[in-house]
């Protein structure tokens, strides 16, 4: 558990049907509106640099760029952001969908900063598995995945959250195979919610496959 989150953007790439940006996430209807009531608005890097220099607790705290509302990579000033935040925490944990910005960025932060670690929220090896990241490139997030990956520091600092589905279950061997061949660190996730819910069958099968690997199979997604 990280001490602090900051949500630096409401903005997003994707339109996760259970992301709590849509009025109906809790229901199994999809294509829902982001909710009117939701600002979209980036953080003024400014804002943030007075907010770390005039709160001592933020000093060698372990904080995290989440975005519960919005995707923190999106920022056009996140560079800044994580430049500032290295320098200032013991710890910044980056939560992203991977599919803003190119390899070559983060190959970048991944040989630059020690402290920074990247979670990769990608939920299938091909758009047809990772339909849950609407709007997302799939490829192009394995793609910058693997990049933060081969770095100095994203070699240990990196992390697969992989969410299981119904629509997914079946490609979960493919995963773990993927994943050993390239030496990831992936985490899978089942999902509880209504909406993909997967069924006891696929859930078995799945578990049985894990049971025989290393990968965890972390608390469930939609838990309250």
């Amino acid at each position: 558990m990280n001490d602090y989150d900051f949500t630096i953007s409401s903005y997003c790439n994707a339109a996760c049907p259970s992301c709590k940006r849509h009025l109906n996430y809790l229901t199994t209807s999809d294509n829902a509106p982001v909710n009117p009531a939701l600002e979209q608005i980036h953080m003024p890097y400014l804002s943030f640099e007075n907010i770390i220099k005039n709160n001592d607790e933020f000093r060698n705290s372990n904080v995290s760029f989440e975005g519960e509302f919005g995707d923190p990579i999106i920022h056009p000033d996140i560079t800044k952001f994580i430049h500032l935040g290295s320098k200032t925490f013991s710890r910044l944990d980056i939560v992203t969908n991977g599919g803003l910005r190119k390899p070559e960025w983060y190959a970048k932060i991944g040989n630059e900063y020690s402290n920074v670690y990247f979670t990769f929220s990608i939920d299938g090896l091909i758009d047809e598995t990772n339909l849950y990241r609407v709007n997302v490139n799939t490829k192009k997030a394995i793609d910058n995945l693997i990049a933060y990956k081969q770095t100095k520091y994203g070699k240990s600092n990196h992390q697969w959250k992989y969410i299981v589905f119904e629509h997914n279950a079946h490609e979960i061997q493919d995963v773990v195979n993927f994943a050993s061949e390239r030496d990831l660190n992936v985490s899978f996730k089942i999902n509880v919610l209504p909406r993909y819910k997967i069924k006891q069958n696929s859930l078995q099968k799945v578990n049985d496959i894990l049971s025989k690997t290393n990968y965890s199979n972390d608390k469930a997604f939609g838990e309250l």
